[in-house]
């Protein structure tokens, strides 16, 4: 196999690889506990008996929206939550997919400002407290190992040395740099041969 040398690229993206297969499920748990959140906050704000009225409305009387606003706590900041369960992550944190068109009917009147501020007791506070420090752990954890990750690939500079010194990561060097698809080597005897090049 003839060496590949590792570029910048290379070292960013085999990293982010190795980041998405760890945390990808741990970050999904955390957006479908927001996404539960954001349903329940819904059904408190709407009951059901209020939630079948205005769907008995006719069609455009009311706003639709994938997100809303409420205040949890003694904070005066609005948390925004929304219906896919989207939250915010750092950057270099994997991407993940998001249900698309999840949206619920509002009254007009709550589609600007927080709708309900929710004593810090409450049990939708307390979720979501913990829901947010449950995901900045996470964000330390997937800094943390990134960078451990990327300080690791950078001790070696070819794709082959890198395979035999982590060889559990193979797959991701192999994807990125594809490895399977280089040309077979070719003796400098053939070479000279195919080029015309003779020797003083």
């Amino acid at each position: 196999m003839a060496s590949y040398r590792l570029r910048d690229d290379d070292y960013r993206t085999i990293t982010k690889s190795i980041i998405a297969m760890t945390y990808t499920e741990k970050m999904t748990h955390l957006r479908d506990q927001s996404r539960t959140l954001a349903s329940d906050t819904y059904d408190d704000l709407y009951p059901k008996k209020i939630q079948a009225k205005m769907k008995r409305l006719p069609k455009g009387w009311l706003p639709k929206s994938n997100k809303f606003a409420v205040v949890f706590g003694d904070s005066s900041r609005y948390v925004q939550l929304r219906f896919d369960g989207a939250l915010e992550f750092n950057y270099g944190a994997p991407k993940l997919k998001l249900p698309e068109g999840v949206v619920k009917l509002f009254a007009d009147t709550d589609m600007t400002g927080a709708i309900k501020t929710y004593l810090d007791t409450d049990d939708l506070t307390c979720r979501y407290v913990a829901l947010i420090d449950a995901r900045d752990e996470l964000i330390k954890d997937i800094q943390k190992d990134t960078h451990s990750v990327n300080q690791t690939l950078r001790k070696c500079t070819t794709a082959q040395s890198l395979i035999r010194a982590w060889p559990e990561i193979e797959s991701f060097v192999t994807d990125q740099c594809n490895l399977e698809t280089n040309l077979p080597t070719i003796s400098t005897e053939e070479l000279n041969s195919r080029l015309g090049l003779k020797s003083a």
